[in-house]
Parts: structure tokens; sequence; C-alpha cells
């Protein structure tokens, strides 16, 4: 009976040990391979389309110097901020919050600035990780 489960356990550990590993999907290896957010940084996709601001549809969408605000938002202590986009429409900036509790009160401060004029209602503090200020 003894000779029975030791066979019968190195026979499991062989099989789980040669086995060769799971293949991870096409969103995991993406997600993985950045070890980041998934959308663009808002200050580079900026550079990229060489303007100061959101331009969709003919006009600036959201603040007209998205790039001053960019920059005062990682001033303020945002760990990332990243661009949400339907394609390549900007809707938004994703920001993802630090630990200190004194940035984020600056970060939902300056996004409580841009909010109303956007008609979104106010955010606060609910200790989430990230914040998304809606153009």
């Amino acid at each position: 009976m003894f000779r029975v489960r030791i066979f019968a356990f190195f026979s499991l550990f062989l099989v789980l040990a040669l086995r060769p590993p799971a293949q991870a999907s096409a969103a995991q290896e993406g997600e993985d391979a950045s070890h980041g957010p998934a959308e663009p940084e808002a200050g580079r996709w900026l550079e990229d389309k060489e303007q100061p601001c959101f331009f969709y549809r003919g006009s600036c969408r959201g603040p007209e110097r998205a790039d001053t605000l960019i920059r005062r938002l990682y001033r303020e202590g945002a760990v990332f901020v990243g661009l949400v986009a339907s394609g390549d429409d900007p809707l938004g900036l994703r920001v993802y919050l630090p630990l200190d509790e004194e940035k984020r009160e600056e970060i939902f401060a300056i996004a409580n600035e841009l909010l109303p004029s956007a008609g979104s209602v106010l955010s606060r503090e609910e200790g989430q990780d990230q914040l998304t200020i809606w153009f």
C-alpha cells in the first residue's frame, strides 16, 4: 500500500513538473509586457499629435492647454496620466493616484476645477487608486 502511494505521488509530481507552462491570453501578455496601464500616456499622445489640446472634430476638447494640465497633475503627485480614448478620439484623462493623502487631495482639487465645466459631478476621495476626468 505504501509503495502504491509513493508511486502515485511521484507520478503526479513528474506529470506536473514536466508539463509545459500554460499559455497566457493575448490581453494578459500585453498587460504583463508593459507592466503598466493599458491606455497611452496623455502627454506623449499630445506630443505625437503636435497639438496643445485634445483635438476632436475640429475643435479642442477638454482644457485648451492640456499639456499644462498634465504637467500640473504630475507635479502634484500623479503616478501616471493616461488618455481615455475611443479609437483616435480623446474622451478624458485617467489619473493614477499616489498613496500620499495630501497629494491625492491636490489632484482631486484639480479634477474638481475641471469636472463642472464638462458637465460632470464633483469627485471625492473614496480610497480609489485612479480618477477619470471626462471631457
